[in-house]
């Protein structure tokens, strides 16, 4: 799985904006924001992909509000889980309504999706 937080410090900000947690079983690193401050201004190069990442993470969320806010609840959670399956690189990966956005909303709609709505291609 891939992904970093704290896209502010790669703006030149000396904080991330939130705190930060990880919704599926595996491991992290965890870099001071003044290391990276440090790392981005000694690094041309580590700056301009943070930077790429940056921008590919903000396209990613306006497409997250716009399918939020136009799609229904097994094309949003179809949409999760692809994603998921995209960064897990593995068929198989354990979640629970509380590590699944538009689970911990819709909870109890959710288990009453068909399960065909939830098999992958659906």
């Amino acid at each position: 799985m891939t992904g970093m937080t704290g896209a502010l410090v790669a703006l030149g900000g000396d904080r991330a904006a939130h705190d930060t947690y990880m919704q599926l079983a595996g491991s992290g690193l965890r870099i001071p924001a003044p290391a990276l401050s440090s790392a981005l201004s000694e690094s041309t190069t580590l700056k301009a992909v943070l930077l790429l990442y940056v921008q590919t993470l903000y396209i990613q969320t306006s497409y997250t509000a716009l399918v939020n806010a136009r799609s229904k609840l097994d094309e949003r959670l179809a949409r999760w889980l692809l994603m998921c399956h995209d960064r897990v690189r593995n068929d198989r990966f354990a979640i629970t309504h509380e590590s699944c956005p538009s689970c911990s909303v819709c909870g109890d709609r959710v288990s009453r999706l068909p399960s065909r709505s939830l098999r992958a291609g659906a």
